[in-house]
């Protein structure tokens, strides 16, 4: 296993690979837990790179009418060779859109209505944790979007 592959069955993996080279397939692999990462049993003697890896679920896809109802942060740093010396458990939060949450969005990112109700973020925490040297995102033009237009201050 590579350091960033994770499979607990080679014959589910050797599957998984053979449907992602099929144009119609796209296969997706949960994310390890902290427990199951190797990670470098001592600190880093050199320069140090803090990221936050984020991830957002939102009530549509235009940033200006939409609104962000989930936001994730995994926050982590390497060190001078790419090494993971340090992880935090994942923080997610949820918030009330003020709209209502259309249910192809339910059934689409599995956050029902009644799980936001007077849910809110916490602001001060995420402007902590993405005090960092790198943000990271998987859709990146998407996720920057819905965040700039909740949280405008690190923009």
């Amino acid at each position: 296993m590579d350091y960033y592959e994770y499979a607990r069955s080679r014959d589910l993996e050797r599957l998984a690979r053979q449907l992602d080279k099929h144009c119609d397939f796209k296969v997706l692999r949960r994310l390890p837990r902290p427990d199951e990462l190797w990670l470098s049993p001592t600190p880093a003697k050199g320069p140090m790179v803090r990221l936050a890896v984020i991830d957002v679920e939102t009530t549509g896809l235009d940033s200006k009418r939409a609104r962000m109802i989930e936001l994730a942060i995994v926050h982590l740093e390497l060190d001078e060779v790419g090494n993971v010396i340090q992880l935090q458990p994942v923080t997610e939060q949820l918030e009330a859109p003020g709209v209502s949450l259309p249910s192809e969005v339910e059934a689409l990112i599995g956050i029902e209505a009644q799980m936001l109700v007077e849910q809110r973020f916490y602001d001060r925490l995420i402007h902590n944790l993405l005090s960092v040297d790198v943000i990271v995102s998987h859709n990146a033009t998407f996720d920057r979007a819905f965040m700039c237009t909740r949280f405008p201050r690190p923009c």
